[in-house]
């Protein structure tokens, strides 16, 4: 797997990424994690949180999609 870094503390954040105090995760900070030689990523999330009746909500999928799709965006990367 390679040298790993842990988006820690915001998509495992029940309701509310940024309720644990970090921002939420952007392009430049996924970026700044490959530039320190990072090229494994763990992201994790929570789900029950952003779920109604099993369903998970649809805004919710969409911000995790945006965070993951950011590390695919960095080629050498890999989860």
């Amino acid at each position: 797997m390679g040298l790993g870094y842990n988006i820690g503390n915001t998509m495992e954040v029940p309701n509310d990424p940024t309720g644990w105090g970090n921002p939420f995760p952007t392009k430049e900070y996924v970026q700044s994690i490959k530039k320190l030689g990072f090229n494994t990523v763990r992201i994790p999330c929570a789900w029950d949180s952003h779920a109604t009746n099993g369903t998970i909500n649809a805004s919710w999928l969409d911000s995790v999609k945006t965070v993951v799709d950011y590390v695919i965006d960095e080629a050498c990367m890999r989860f």
